[in-house]
């Protein structure tokens, strides 16, 4: 490739060099972009994908290709793709990448030559900290492990200009210096995280020995070759999007909206075909340089002439840059600095990057403008293309209801009741997965958003929203609906249809309920619903207050009786409470005085109905939804609701906030599987229905198949042979570290038959805890259903621990002691209950991995062999049983216990996981070997990061069931 570059659709191919690589990020923005020119120089392209299956993984490359090709206006090659492209099915947050040994077998054979890590979360808040944390720094982690086994030449990390974080001035191509502020040098954690990633590679290669390279984009925007988006909806385009949503509401602010940033600072875009040209200008000439790249443009265009050019496009003259506001900033400013945080930063701490590449045609104003046109025709376009079928409904007192549909109307049908106010597009992304297998009714409340005459401050209950639904139905020709889902306030006109048309609503599911529960001292509320309960009364009882209060929201002069600090405070804690990124939606109710009297009224009618909202009359089984994180509607009182109800089955997701439908798939995989299998009636406490009692019955079959008598059968040498491993070498303790090759090989049998007879122990110790939980258990009220199989567990758990005690005792003379962890910080009966049988899983889980490893490892003496398979034939099912009862004694803990009791259970339980590997480094053992200061190479041991990666290796199938489950919030073990 030449000094000076040209358009990438000019390229044939013969500039580039083909190369053997790796990709992830694949379906990302920059990962898309790159593997489309990449295609054409040929090679041998692996890329990582999410999936549920290869053909699902391959299906989503190909759609991120097709977006990518089309802001050039070409076509995806789809010849090179099928010749040239590996699609592997894997997730980054997963050791080794969640790939097969087969897939990491193809990888070490095609001899990489690159590692290119795109992927990663482009989140940047506070409370998605873990998601970015397992993204951009496990996940980086785990991928330098994949180049690390599968021998890959160099691994190239695209990482940001930003990570710069809060330093000035021109910055360096080199590694950053290690931060001495913390937190504080960075903008945001997406920074950090970056940051951190990048000396993670850096180490890791050095360490390793392997070459490496850092690039650095800066804000990426479309094609230079279009000015199209690409396909992006990040950084600058975020921010426009979001001002185009709210064009309506800020076209009502008199004052001007501030925003604000430093003297002289700009921001640095690069088109993404830049970026690209770049990327594989660095792989032509095999990274000439480095080992960081700033893939950035050649100027920074200033931040003022920026927010200039979007007012005038987005014809919002109230736009605003300043470096200080000289008055308190009003409420829509605050929430305003809120919702644009991430933005703001590229605003702040005026930088210039260096840069050694050749430089590419500036970028200007005026190009700019073309970017802003040409994006917000794409959104002009999205917003055209609805997902729901409005369908006009008259309602029996002459009222038109609009109504909405979307899905086949053959199908089994779910109602979706929105929040009081609330615009239909809030349901849209939940519907749009459900109308897949269902058909999807809602409809506008009347009032708002829908604007109705002749509202009627005494008469806008619930009751009327019920027979708005009720006439919604019999337009469409509904006599059954399967589910009906309430979210917010929806979920009391859920509860009210439930109640009042049983014979019409087969189940009910509560998202985030806001419900007219009495406001008593078992009632907790957040300090949102406290502020609405304040507030709302003075506005609902006049339209004046109304009209004050929208001067105080939008600026202007609201008049003394609503000007001071303290109403200022309440009016703006209502607004910051919900999700700034759905502002445009949840600024409904406040866009006029008039809206904001009849929204004030509905919610505080909705205050004023049955203090039991309606559960004592609802006899059809409800799931109860709740999150962590929701500041709206308080996570404890999913457990309250629950109570007044009949069978009721309840989520609590930690770390899930007020507005998760919208953003959360599973979601939707959640209300289907209980619209799908929850029976018409109430649940019982044990899940007595067909599939666990099948699943009983199968286990009950298998185990009476299974005639074999180890007490019988088995036959006892006198001595095992002692120059052969007693345990596979991979799953000794020192595997992987420096002390696999200090030892001799006569050490190392010793050591295998030591943590031989450790691990077999372990068993001893482990059966006898669960025999004491199993058989206290048997008969006793919640264990009806379970005791005929809980009889066959027992007896197949005696025959193990009869048979590892004989062998400790026949062949090393004794059993290593174990200490037992005891839950005495944990009071209540129900958590020990499932920590005991939770602790009993993992246990079980850890060993069965062993065993099915160690049974068909043909290096071990036959009889080691076969221990390890008697073991691995039962345990398989006593898994299946445990898995079952675990996830319905943690469905009895969320329905009673708050979310940081939850977390509180989860953090044990962690614990308990990491102290039962430790458990393997026994310092006795190493003691037995005659190998010095056993305790000190125990510790050497565990914290060596080949030993760490084993370990979650080994837990990762059980953290897996535990976070789908909802019994874990995140994978984390440390």
């Amino acid at each position: 490739m030449g000094a000076t570059y040209a358009n990438p659709l000019e390229y044939d191919g013969r500039e580039l060099r083909p190369t053997r690589l790796l990709l992830t990020g694949g379906t990302g923005f920059l990962g898309s972009h790159f593997l489309l020119w990449r295609l054409r120089a040929g090679g041998r392209l692996f890329v990582l994908v999410r999936g549920t299956s290869p053909e699902h993984a391959r299906e989503r490359l190909l759609e991120s290709l097709a977006e990518a090709a089309a802001s050039y206006d070409v076509p995806v090659p789809l010849e090179a793709v099928e010749k040239n492209v590996v699609c592997l099915v894997g997730d980054i947050t997963l050791p080794l990448c969640g790939l097969s040994p087969e897939d990491l077998g193809r990888l070490e054979e095609a001899r990489l030559e690159e590692v290119w890590h795109s992927a990663a979360s482009l989140a940047y808040e506070n409370r998605h900290r873990d998601k970015i944390h397992a993204h951009n720094c496990i996940g980086t982690r785990n991928i330098l492990e994949v180049a690390r086994k599968v021998g890959a030449e160099r691994f190239v990390y695209v990482s940001t200009a930003y990570t710069a974080g809060t330093r000035r001035g021109v910055i360096p191509e080199a590694l950053h210096p290690e931060p001495t502020g913390g937190a504080a040098d960075f903008n945001n954690y997406y920074e950090e995280s970056k940051a951190q990633a990048e000396r993670e590679v850096s180490r890791a290669c050095e360490e390793a020995g392997r070459a490496y390279s850092i690039v650095r984009p800066s804000v990426i925007i479309g094609p230079s070759a279009s000015r199209r988006s690409g396909g992006t909806r990040f950084g600058i385009y975020g921010f426009v999007r979001e001002l185009y949503r709210l064009r309506r509401e800020l076209a009502q602010v008199t004052d001007p909206l501030r925003l604000l940033g430093h003297e002289g600072a700009g921001v640095n875009m690069v088109p993404v075909d830049h970026v690209v040209l770049d990327m594989l200008r660095l792989s032509a000439t095999r990274f000439e340089g480095g080992p960081v790249h700033h893939l950035v443009g050649p100027v920074e265009l200033p931040a003022t002439g920026m927010v200039d050019r979007m007012s005038h496009a987005l014809r919002l003259p109230i736009l605003s840059f300043t470096t200080h506001r000289e008055t308190e900033a009003s409420p829509i400013e605050q929430l305003f600095d809120l919702r644009g945080a991430f933005y703001a930063s590229y605003g702040l701490n005026p930088k210039r990057f260096a840069r050694a590449l050749p430089p590419h045609p500036p970028l200007s104003l005026a190009d700019l403008d073309v970017y802003l046109s040409s994006y917000l025709a794409e959104l002009a376009r999205e917003r055209e293309g609805l997902v729901f079928t409005p369908v006009q409904v008259r309602a029996p007192d002459g009222a038109e209801v609009c109504a909405f549909t979307r899905g086949d109307p053959a199908r089994p049908v779910l109602v979706l009741c929105n929040a009081y106010a609330m615009p239909e597009e809030f349901l849209a992304p939940l519907a749009q997965r459900l109308a897949q297998n269902w058909r999807v009714v809602t409809w506008n409340t009347r009032w708002l958003p829908t604007p109705t005459p002749d509202f009627n401050p005494s008469q806008c209950d619930s009751s009327v929203h019920v027979a708005d639904l009720v006439a919604v139905l019999d337009r469409l020709g509904i006599s059954r609906v399967e589910a009906v889902v309430g979210w917010s306030s929806g979920a009391q006109v859920a509860l009210r249809a439930l109640a009042e048309h049983p014979e019409r609503f087969a189940r009910g599911v509560l998202l985030n309920g806001t419900v007219s529960l009495a406001a008593t001292a078992d009632h907790p509320m957040t300090s949102f619903e406290k502020n609405l309960r304040q507030l709302f009364p003075q506005i609902a009882a006049n339209p004046r207050v109304a009209e004050r209060y929208c001067k105080l929201i939008f600026g202007g002069s609201p008049g003394a009786e609503a000007s001071n600090s303290e109403d200022r405070k309440v009016v703006a804690s209502v607004l910051t409470s919900t999700d700034p990124h759905l502002l445009y939606m949840t600024s409904v109710p406040f866009r006029t005085p008039s809206s904001l009297f009849r929204y004030a009224n509905m919610v505080c009618a909705l205050f004023r109905e049955r203090e039991d909202a309606w559960t004592s009359s609802v006899k059809q089984p409800v799931l109860v939804f709740g999150g962590g994180a929701d500041a709206i509607s308080h996570p404890d009182q999913v457990a309250l609701l629950a109570s007044r109800l009949v069978g009721a089955k309840t989520v609590l997701q930690p770390t899930a906030d007020h507005f998760s439908h919208f953003y959360d798939e599973g979601m939707a995989t959640m209300i289907e599987d209980f619209a799908q299998h929850a029976p018409s009636g109430a649940l019982p406490v044990e899940p007595a229905g067909d599939g666990f009692a099948r699943t009983l019955e199968r286990l009950i079959h298998l185990s009476n198949a299974d005639t074999s008598n180890p007490f019988r059968e088995l036959v006892w040498e006198k001595s095992l042979p002692e120059d052969q491993p007693w345990m596979s070498p991979e799953l000794l303790s020192v595997h992987g570290t420096p002390w696999a090759q200090k030892l001799t090989p006569e050490q190392l049998l010793r050591l295998s038959k030591w943590e031989c007879i450790n691990f077999f122990s372990l068993n001893v110790t482990g059966i006898r805890e669960l025999l004491t939980e199993m058989i206290s258990r048997i008969h006793t009220p919640g264990y009806e259903v379970s005791s005929e199989y809980l009889h066959h567990l027992v007896l197949e758990e005696n025959e193990h621990m009869w048979y590892f005690s004989r062998f400790c005792l026949t062949y090393g003379g004794k059993i290593y002691k174990d200490r037992r962890i005891r839950y005495d910080t944990f009071p209540e009966t129900d958590i020990k209950e499932f920590l005991a049988f939770a602790t009993v899983l993992v246990f079980e889980e850890i060993v069965d991995g062993y065993n099915s490893h160690m049974a068909k490892d043909l290096r071990l003496p036959p009889f080691v062999r076969e221990i390890n398979r008697l073991h691995h034939s039962d345990e398989t099912r006593h898994i299946s049983y445990g898995r079952l009862n675990i996830e319905r004694l943690h469905q009895g803990l969320r329905a009673k216990h708050g979310v940081e009791r939850l977390r509180d259970v989860e953090r044990a339980l962690k614990r308990f996981m990491l102290t039962s590997m430790q458990k393997l480094y026994n310092p006795d053992i190493y003691k037995d070997v005659g190998l010095p200061e056993p305790l000190k190479l125990r510790n050497e041991l565990l914290a060596h990061p080949e030993r760490v990666a084993f370990n979650e290796r080994i837990l990762s199938k059980t953290t897996r069931f535990m976070v789908k489950k909802e019994i874990f919030t995140d994978d984390r073990l440390s």
